[in-house]
């Protein structure tokens, strides 16, 4: 018996369970969708990679040889080749080119939907290795293979292949990732509620209606009506599928982000409310939209077909059909309708934006009912019949609207096509993180761990480790009087050093060039300079200053070296250490190079025995920021924690109440916006504290889209910072005359003022805050580069397209001097890129 034979028998033998009389294809569908998700829980149980790869093929193979093992031969040949065809010096395109190839002749061999569903999630798969093979990103066979038949997806869903080699070998975020099946189970649950709707509601509400004597009947306002409850259920049987297969990701654990199993989402039901197109197509089969955007169009961007060969690979992708062109013509047309729309929304001020938003998304549904009708009846003639049965209003519709706009230009101007998600996509300072949704894009997410690059040249690891080392005895004695007493170091370790670098370091150093025999005299120098170098952390330039920093750390090594003996002197160059690494740490930050700045927080808290209470709550607070920062959450919320009961130890209780504050933005960002509101009452209002407090709290506020609040609380921050600010000033008055600049802390709450009044399409004054923000920002830094992008957008949307490009190409600039490849810098170049056509 043949293979195929085998599973024909398989099939039928499994057929006979199905009692409730489903269509035998679509019971073997519901056969894959219910036994995946154990499956998937038994996979997250695997710890040996080997085993967890040998598995997923197994299950791959046994359910693709179960839905079509007629083309078992075919999809085994195609895999092959691709594998051999990554050794190409480019193999993207070649094995993208083979991958359609085989897609196209399974659409046109097999007109009718069948393998073909398999055959479109495998090019998905294909062409995403044929991404990582272009950038060089290294794979085994067992690698390749288990992805390919990666069982979940065998449908329905795609995910990275660099996501995915990390996930089954346990690598990244997945080496902890935990045994919490709750967004499993949700998932499952909703994937069954949509069974059950699909056979009972749907079948009264088909598409085959349109045949009946019953539609004939029907008046033209009848038969829209109709259509419109037609097309919402028939998109059960896709939310079906889709939660199924998200139940089974769910269940294997590759969701897994860090802190909660919610990435690589399928699918949105923001979709059956969302008034924006764009964001629509976003929700709808979303990881096939995150596939077509990061194999295709952010790679081919800067050329200006990049969208086209986008929308033709679309659609060619999606099969031969007339009426998947037909939809795609129209959902274009409905895409420009809106942006027409949203170019002339001044004259729409009087209508209130609550109103205008429900408008929107009535408007949006239509549509998307209207030219999905296509796709549901897919031959021709039935959706050429349908179209005259509905009397072509909605096409009608479209092109007197966009004809008008088009004619008439009104509310146009001269005005860019910026798009709605401009809004969306506004920076906010080092501190402020993208909205977690978009961490499911994973193309942002793989990018981020392949190629960030190091900002300046520092002090590796490797040395620091050679400096710093675990202390072979303990320290018991306490620094005098005129230090810290509070703060100890393995001060024997400091000294030991490698003998080679500590002789060629003799060698090139001159001594008298730096200090002499009178150690108390050098001690005050390196604390001056440091004073001096702290001081200018916001004002200088922060290469210069890591520059300095290295400097006084290296002739701290050779005066710990020199007075290995000298005790008196040991412990106060032990603190200068602890010092000048804590204000490497911070210089790092400011540079936006979070993973060094991390690793120098780290060495001073492991590698010294801090007792001062008030430095080491700094300390961690500091570093818990800068994990927050780089979305390192899970470490975050553990130095927060460690700050919180270190601060509870001592009954501090403004300090804690600060720590909860953070606690309660870690914990805004992640679960619940609102937690924060009870903890401002701990802190006075004379305590410049709250002012952090309230800008957590209209941060908070924002993400929730209640921006009255956001407003509120930001403009307390600024009054509590002002109010401090001017005695601040009277003070200097009294002492100097030295007047007081405005504080850094500033620029984060005016640039989110900037922000607020964007979103509620002020313009003016958002210009107004971020030119506000930008002014508190003493250096050219990435904190400066978002501000400006920020202004840059602002006058691109008021048609001052001359100072716009100016102030994105300054931010451009700004960034790319410090050879940072974050997101920042691709959405600079992209908004800039804008400004040019």
């Amino acid at each position: 018996m043949t293979i195929v034979g085998l599973f024909d028998e398989i099939a039928m033998n499994i057929n006979q369970l199905n009692v409730v009389g489903v269509q035998a294809d679509q019971f073997k569908l519901l056969v894959h969708f219910l036994l995946v998700f154990p499956l998937g829980i038994i996979l997250r149980y695997l710890k040996s990679p080997i085993i967890r790869k040998i598995y997923t093929l197994f299950w791959g193979l046994f359910f693709m040889l179960y839905l079509g093992a007629q083309w078992i031969e075919l999809v085994m040949a195609q895999t092959l080749v691709i594998y051999f065809l990554r050794l190409l010096r480019r193999p993207f395109i070649p094995i993208a080119s083979i991958s359609f190839l085989v897609l196209g002749y399974l659409h046109y061999d097999r007109i009718m939907m069948g393998f073909n569903v398999v055959q479109m999630m495998l090019t998905c798969r294909f062409v995403y290795v044929g991404v990582a093979a272009q950038d060089r990103i290294s794979f085994t066979f067992l690698d390749y293979m288990s992805y390919v038949f990666y069982f979940p997806n065998i449908i329905v869903g795609t995910v990275p292949f660099t996501a995915y080699i990390d996930f089954i070998n346990l690598k990244g975020v997945y080496v902890n990732m935990g045994y919490s099946f709750q967004m499993a189970y949700k998932s499952l649950l909703k994937a069954i509620l949509f069974v059950a709707a699909d056979q009972l509601i749907r079948p009264k509400f088909s598409f085959a209606y349109f045949s009946t004597q019953q539609w004939e009947e029907h008046s033209l306002l009848t038969r829209h009506i109709i259509c419109q409850l037609i097309s919402c259920c028939e998109r059960f049987k896709y939310f079906l599928a889709f939660n199924f297969s998200q139940a089974s990701m769910d269940a294997g654990g590759i969701t897994y982000d860090g802190q909660e199993f919610c990435n690589y989402r399928l699918a949105n039901y923001k979709f059956e409310i969302e008034f924006s197109p764009i964001k629509r197509t976003k929700h709808w089969n979303s990881s096939v939209q995150a596939w077509l955007q990061t194999c295709f169009y952010d790679r081919y961007k800067q050329h200006k077909s990049a969208l086209l060969l986008t929308f033709v690979l679309s659609a060619y992708w999606h099969g031969f059909f007339i009426a998947y062109y037909v939809f795609f013509i129209e959902w274009a047309i409905f895409n420009e309708i809106t942006k027409q729309v949203y170019r002339a929304k001044d004259k729409f001020k009087f209508i209130p934006i609550p109103i205008q938003k429900v408008i929107c998304a009535i408007y949006g549904q239509l549509a998307v009912n209207s030219t999905a009708t296509p796709i549901g009846l897919l031959k021709w003639d039935k959706v050429y019949k349908a179209m005259n049965d509905l009397g072509w209003v909605a096409q009608i519709v479209m092109i007197v609207v966009w004809g008008f706009f088009k004619i008439t230009k009104f509310g146009q101007g001269k005005r860019k096509e910026y798009q709605i998600q401009f809004i969306e996509c506004l920076v906010y300072s080092n501190e402020w993180i993208e909205r977690l949704q978009l961490k499911t894009l994973s193309s942002e997410i793989d990018r981020m761990s392949r190629d960030e690059k190091q900002l300046v040249p520092i002090t590796g690891r490797t040395e620091l480790d050679g400096l710093i080392t675990n202390s072979e005895r303990e320290n018991g004695a306490f620094l005098d009087q005129s230090f810290s007493k509070k703060i100890q170091g393995p001060l024997n370790t400091l000294a030991q050093l490698n003998q080679h670098q500590y002789s060629q370091s003799e060698s090139d150093f001159s001594h008298q060039s730096f200090y002499s025999d009178e150690e108390p005299w050098n001690i005050d120098y390196i604390t001056n300079n440091l004073d001096s170098v702290e001081r200018g952390l916001n004002c200088d330039n922060s290469s210069s200053v890591v520059i300095a920093l290295k400097a006084l750390f290296e002739q701290i090594r050779l005066l710990l070296i020199k007075n290995v003996s000298r005790k008196q002197f040991l412990y106060k160059y032990t603190v200068l250490a602890l010092r000048s690494l804590y204000i490497l740490g911070n210089a790092m930050k400011l540079q936006g190079d979070y993973q060094h700045a991390i690793l120098y927080y780290e060495n001073c808290l492991t590698k010294f025995n801090i007792n001062e209470p008030t430095f080491k709550g700094k300390l961690l607070i500091e570093a818990g920021k800068v994990c927050f920062i780089s979305k390192n959450f899970q470490k975050c919320q553990q130095y927060f924690y460690d700050a919180l009961l270190h601060y509870e130890q001592l009954n501090w209780r403004l300090d804690i109440a600060y720590v909860l504050t953070q606690l309660s933005r870690l914990n805004g960002w992640l679960k619940n916006p609102d937690a924060a509101t009870i903890y401002r009452d701990y802190l006075p209002e004379e305590d410049e504290r709250i002012a952090d407090t309230y800008f957590i709290l209209a941060e908070l506020a924002y993400l929730r889209k209640d921006y009255d609040a956001a407003f509120q609380f930001a403009e307390q921050s600024i009054q509590i910072y002002e109010i401090n600010n001017n005695k601040e000033i009277n003070t200097n008055k009294e002492s100097n005359g030295t007047p007081q600049e405005l504080k850094p802390q500033l620029s984060l709450v005016y640039n989110l003022l900037g922000i607020l009044y964007a979103n509620t399409n002020d313009y003016k004054q958002a210009q107004k805050y971020f030119h506000d923000a930008f002014q508190c920002v003493k250096q050219e830094s990435l904190k400066a580069a978002q501000i400006l992008m920020n202004w840059g957008i602002m006058q691109a949307l008021e048609c001052n397209s001359e100072l716009a490009q100016k102030g994105i190409l300054k931010a451009k600039q700004i960034s790319q001097a410090f050879q940072n490849k974050s997101d920042l810098s691709h959405r600079l170049e992209r908004n800039y890129q804008e400004l040019l056509q």
